[in-house]
């Protein structure tokens, strides 16, 4: 007797897994973009030793303005049709997200040590957490709240352990105060992008807030350039890990943007786990930072908190299919 398929597969599991699928691409884009992120604090660290703060923070701001460009030339029609929210939003992105915590992040990294601001970027989930909560309104469910807190007990655990020992600085007290302040010019950031990228394409905004980062941080460049008596001798290394920093901005942002823009800034908080702790690692890699135990454990730890917030989001999404 011939083979017949007397039950065929109903058209909805075929839908569901296309959902998992597409569920699976918004979390690796996240994921990506946060490893991106992390890179930058080790990266930043080289930058930070070799160029003056103000001349970097305007360097690493061109590589994205070249790349976003063409992107921005092609959606000018929605940006322009931005209503004055929406430009608040830009600059917004533009003078905090990029050109302020840029500023921050290298004085505090020439002040501490990568491991230190890896540490204190552990606190990028609770930042961004807090921060869509009270600007956007945004409803935190226990699974979230735990995700986060998992994020921030997996660094903590990272610190106990001696984590924050080697790479010296010389003023590590002042460079982690403003390492904070870095990490909440980041959280405003992520919300503020959050809102725009609804408006319009998020590499687009994130163009157009580059080229407007670029146009703030040229005039304190040139004046910190003309004045420094540092002398500008970066050396290979230095050119190098200044290419990475203003790559991997632009390629993370665009990873983490087109996640953002299709699950809640609470979620993306718990990804946000994934930056101190692939910073640490690069740490090891580029710095040549000491290793501790305590640094898987805390790796762990934070890993669990993603997965956890994962789990929490894909409930939510099948809860909306049943309805």
């Amino acid at each position: 007797m011939p083979f017949e398929l007397t039950h065929p597969l109903p058209v909805e599991s075929a839908h569901q897994l296309s959902e998992r699928l597409t569920g699976l691409r918004r979390y690796l884009m996240l994921a990506l973009g946060a490893i991106c992120f992390g890179s930058v604090v080790p990266a930043g660290k080289l930058v930070a030793d070799a160029f003056p703060v103000l001349v970097a923070s305007c360097l690493r701001e061109v590589p994205a303005a070249l790349i976003l460009a063409p992107l921005v030339i092609r959606e000018r029609r929605a940006l322009l049709g931005l209503d004055r929210a929406g430009w608040v939003k830009i600059l917004t992105v533009a003078a905090l997200g990029l050109y302020g915590f840029g500023v921050l992040l290298f004085f505090g990294l020439k002040l501490t040590s990568g491991v230190v601001g890896s540490v204190v970027r552990s606190s990028s989930p609770a930042a961004t957490a807090i921060a869509s909560c009270a600007v956007l309104g945004e409803a935190l469910g226990w699974r979230r709240l735990g995700a986060i807190g998992l994020a921030i007990l997996g660094i903590l655990a990272i610190q106990l352990g001696g984590g924050t020992e080697g790479g010296g600085g010389r003023m590590p007290v002042l460079g982690t105060g403003l390492l904070v302040l870095a990490v909440g010019c980041g959280a405003l950031n992520t919300v503020a992008a959050k809102s725009v990228s609804m408006q319009v394409k998020p590499g687009a905004a994130l163009g157009l807030a580059a080229i407007v980062a670029v146009g703030l941080a040229t005039p304190a460049a040139i004046v910190a350039g003309l004045s420094s008596s540092e002398s500008i001798s970066p050396g290979p290394a230095g050119w190098a890990a200044l290419a990475w920093v203003g790559l991997a901005l632009p390629i993370g942002a665009l990873c983490w943007f087109n996640g953002l823009s299709r699950v809640a800034a609470s979620t993306a908080a718990g990804f946000q786990g994934l930056i101190p702790a692939s910073a640490l690692v690069l740490s090891y890699v580029i710095l040549g930072e000491p290793f501790r135990w305590a640094h898987p454990v805390g790796l762990t730890i934070v890993l669990g908190g993603v997965l956890l917030i994962g789990w929490d989001d894909a409930r939510c999404r099948m809860a909306e299919q049943d309805d």
